[in-house]
């Protein structure tokens, strides 16, 4: 009996601690969900609500309940390339995230096409259609030789007027770039990952023939970039007066450049991915060639007017080439392909060996899109977006 009665007793104490951890991990999955649940809603109320950071104390924190001091969360927020890097974390500092946001496209706000209002109406022509608002020039919109069938109606036509409309400032979209002393270092078919939670690290190379390249990266040359189809690229940021994408590359990356942006065939640039040259000269050209697809944004910002007629495009886009998201051309572009986001334009030509012909888009579809944020770039009051988490 007395055996009996212990086996018994050791079978009640197996029971109560088998409970006691059951509760204990049910309690720990719970207080994991509710750490989970005040940071996705610090990131929603942080997205839509753009006094959010105003309303954050001295440590950059926000009570999200007034009578839970635990449901207190902190945010930081810096730039990457064109998008912010935003990280929230618990007052307990058990959980931290971080994401990559840009702005919330509207199609009823955000057009389709703007086009500078340079005195001449606008034309569509050969296989091109347009889909959603479009500010022209003349608030008109001319059709030739269209074999797409389709003509925008009246009330999504509205003028433009003589120049772009308003976007930041160049200095502070580049603020996290500032004072780069990058250390040289060959990378040949290496491996380096860093974490969004660690400080940047800024390399200097002229070529990235192979490996893989990851996170909080910038990619320095004070003169070009080469980049092989043979190396993957995510996050990270190349800066350099000139870069070349070659043939077939697929990666997701930002390039900031000073003259020129070349990508060839089938080169793949995945969303959140964008290019920007900020301060473009009379020469500056970017060309996306055939097949190649660039998701998120192409600015081109040139410092000053062409002081003559100039005969070439200073950005190019081929037919086969798809762009989704913001095409930001201050100067002179010929558009081909397809762009679903939107397309702002002060000189959209079609160039041929007989000459050009000006206020054309020749083979090209430009459809608005709400699914993709835009960079911070246009001054927006549409609300943030999360383009993607990092770590």
């Amino acid at each position: 009996m007395l055996v009996m009665g212990t086996v018994m007793f050791m079978g009640v104490l197996i029971c109560i601690d088998l409970y006691d951890i059951k509760w204990r991990l049910s309690a720990g999955n719970y207080a994991d969900l509710q750490r989970n649940a005040w940071v996705e809603s610090a990131l929603l109320l942080y997205q839509l609500d753009s006094t959010f950071m105003q309303r954050l104390d001295k440590n950059n924190s926000i009570l999200l309940f007034d009578d839970q001091p635990q449901s207190a969360v902190t945010i930081h927020k810096s730039n990457w390339g064109l998008y912010e890097l935003v990280t929230a974390e618990t007052h307990d500092k058990k959980l931290k995230k971080r994401c990559l946001m840009g702005y919330r496209a509207d199609t009823g706000i955000s057009p389709a096409l703007y086009v500078s209002d340079n005195g001449q109406a606008f034309t569509l022509a050969g296989n091109s259609n347009l889909k959603g608002l479009a500010y022209l020039p003349e608030n008109d919109l001319l059709y030739s030789q269209v074999d797409s069938g389709e003509y925008l109606e009246n009330s999504f036509i509205k003028q433009s007027s003589e120049d772009l409309p308003e976007h930041i400032e160049y200095a502070q979209a580049m603020q996290n770039l500032k004072g780069i002393h990058p250390q040289v270092t060959p990378l040949n078919k290496v491996s380096l990952k860093n974490s969004f939670a660690e400080n940047t690290l800024y390399l200097q190379s002229n070529t990235v023939p192979g490996g893989t390249i990851k996170g909080n990266i910038v990619i320095h040359s004070d003169q070009k970039i080469e980049i092989h189809n043979d190396t993957y690229i995510e996050d990270a940021i190349l800066v350099a007066p000139k870069v070349i994408i070659h043939d077939g590359f697929r990666g997701n990356l930002q390039v900031i450049s000073s003259d020129t942006v070349l990508l060839g065939e089938e080169v793949v640039l995945n969303y959140p991915s964008g290019i920007f040259i900020p301060e473009a000269g009379q020469d500056s050209y970017i060309e996306i060639g055939p097949k190649s697809r660039v998701n998120g944004y192409v600015i081109f910002c040139r410092q000053e007017e062409d002081k003559e007629e100039k005969l070439s495009p200073h950005y190019y886009q081929n037919d086969s080439t798809r762009v989704r998201g913001l095409v930001w051309i201050e100067g002179i572009s010929q558009i081909h392909g397809g762009i679903t986001g939107s397309l702002y334009g002060q000189d959209i030509n079609y160039y041929t060996s007989e000459g050009y012909y000006r206020n054309i888009l020749y083979n090209a579809k430009v459809y608005s899109s709400d699914a993709m944020a835009y960079p911070f770039w246009l001054k927006s009051n549409h609300g943030k977006k999360i383009v993607k988490w990092v770590g």
